[in-house]
């Protein structure tokens, strides 16, 4: 009875990690296929800035500048400034900067997708003989490099988004402040941390053949 225990919580990680990962990999393709046909076929685009490093004069006004074939809408208190066309002349000179922000979006689900899978190879082999293996040394290691992937691509949008945003808002004369200098550091010490774990996991794989082979 003892040994029932862990091996329903291991079933149950399995399994959740499994799903996660189906689950994830459904969702991006479902939304990857709708902007692919919104673009494509599609009169109405729309798209957004999350995360944006910028502060209104008042943070609980939400602003909304209407044009012809375009309305954008700043929301302070969620960080993100949102953009929607039903003129296609108007789309037309901002598609550089919808792409800045959607190709990112997209690089980023594939990033996280292939965390999830490296992580679900790495579950799948909790428990039996290979989980001490190189192979998911590189499992690891590579997880790693996907959190700092995502932490990267997550500012991509508004590095190139913030320059456009200022000049749209001086041109309203909207009071605002917006930092240029946008920190990934948190993303780098996590990503930087998992393959540092790697390497830990490297040599106890290493002592692990070693120690086989003396035996």
């Amino acid at each position: 009875m003892t040994q029932a225990i862990p091996s329903l919580y291991l079933r149950i990680l399995k399994t959740g990690v499994t799903l996660l990962f189906w689950a994830s990999l459904l969702l991006i393709s479902v939304i990857v296929i709708k902007e692919g046909k919104d673009f494509l076929f599609g009169d109405d685009h729309f798209f957004a800035l999350e995360n944006v490093d910028l502060h209104v004069a008042n943070p609980n006004d939400r602003t909304t500048i209407r044009r012809a074939g375009e309305l954008i809408h700043i929301n302070p208190a969620r960080v993100s400034i949102s953009f929607a066309y039903d003129d296609p002349a108007a789309f037309d000179h901002v598609k550089w900067l919808y792409f800045a922000t959607t190709l990112p979006l997209l690089l980023m689900g594939i990033a996280l997708v292939w965390l999830l899978w490296n992580l679900k190879q790495v579950v799948d082999t909790i428990g039996t003989a290979t989980v001490f293996s190189q192979q998911n040394v590189r499992r690891v290691r590579m997880i790693g490099l996907c959190i700092i992937s995502v932490y990267f691509l997550e500012k991509i949008p508004w590095w190139f988004g913030q320059s456009y945003v200022s000049d749209l808002l001086n041109k309203e004369s909207i009071a605002f402040s917006a930092n240029h200098t946008t920190s990934i550091l948190n993303g780098w010490m996590l990503g930087l941390l998992i393959i540092a774990l790697a390497e830990v996991f490297r040599q106890g794989v290493v002592l692990k053949q070693e120690n086989e082979l003396t035996i």
